[in-house]
């Protein structure tokens, strides 16, 4: 910032008083100059009194000396009011939390359907927070999540199959991609010492099974192939490490190990 030629300290609100031989800090507020302190350095001065704009609101601009202009970082009045929101939070937390629980209590319709416009007007701000807090759930709650996820599986199955089989219809150089990936490691995981005809039995048993009750079963390996999940054990493609499984606990367990699936959806 270029030096002001009515003040030696070349920033405004900071002088150095003879009396003290220091130098002196001030802002105004509203009509009233308050003192800020003496300090033996100017830069120490300059700095409690920047820290004081930022503290009431009057952030002055800085000028780039490289470009030679005047960069705005004054505080907008929604930022203002946004900051002082939050301190104001910060000191009296309890009290917005027990009124906002007896608004809930007294009409939760309005309070859901005011929460439910927030999240239209704010989608962005909305799937950010979803993500964190079900990151921190799956973390904190790793049974309750793998409950919730299968119970949510549940209920949109028939949506993912019909959203799977667009998306294959639609990319089908990826779905090629992924199958080839998928032979590739079977593949690698089938030794010599692996009976052929029980392991055909097996895949014959998922297809009759699907048949027997019009709900598609799948072959899973139990201890799965090595993958970006699993990258370090490899399960192999040998009879004794197969299993029949329902689709949707299939797609449930993906790339992990055979622990949590739910009984009914096994057929060893």
């Amino acid at each position: 910032m270029p030096r002001r030629s009515d003040n030696k300290s070349g920033h405004t609100g900071v002088s150095f008083n003879k009396a003290s031989g220091k130098w002196q800090a001030t802002i105004q507020r509203r009509g009233i100059q308050r003192h800020l302190g003496y300090f033996a350095d100017v830069e120490d001065a300059i700095s409690a009194r920047k820290h004081a704009e930022y503290l009431v609101g009057t952030v002055r601009p800085s000028y780039d000396a490289e470009t030679q202009t005047w960069i705005d970082a004054a505080e907008t009045k929604t930022e203002r009011k946004k900051r002082q929101q939050r301190a104001k939070y910060e000191r009296h937390g309890h009290k917005y939390r027990v009124r906002h629980k007896e608004q809930y209590d007294e009409d939760p319709r309005k309070i859901l359907d005011r929460n439910a416009k927030w999240a239209a007007d704010h989608p962005e701000k909305t799937a950010e927070w979803k993500l964190a807090w079900e990151k921190k759930f799956k973390e904190e709650h790793p049974e309750e999540h793998r409950a919730r996820r299968r119970a949510i599986d549940e209920r949109r199955k028939d949506k993912t199959a019909v959203y799977g089989k667009e998306w294959r219809k639609k990319n089908p150089h990826l779905n090629a991609k992924k199958q080839a990936a998928y032979k590739a490691r079977k593949e690698q995981a089938t030794v010599a010492w692996a009976n052929d005809f029980f392991i055909e039995e097996i895949y014959a048993f998922a297809q009759l099974r699907t048949q027997m009750t019009g709900v598609k079963w799948e072959v899973d390996h139990i201890v799965p192939f090595c993958s970006d999940m699993n990258p370090t054990v490899c399960g192999l493609h040998v009879e004794n490490n197969l299993r029949v499984i329902t689709e949707i606990a299939n797609r449930q367990k993906y790339a992990q190990f055979g622990d949590g699936v739910p009984a009914e959806h096994l057929w060893t």
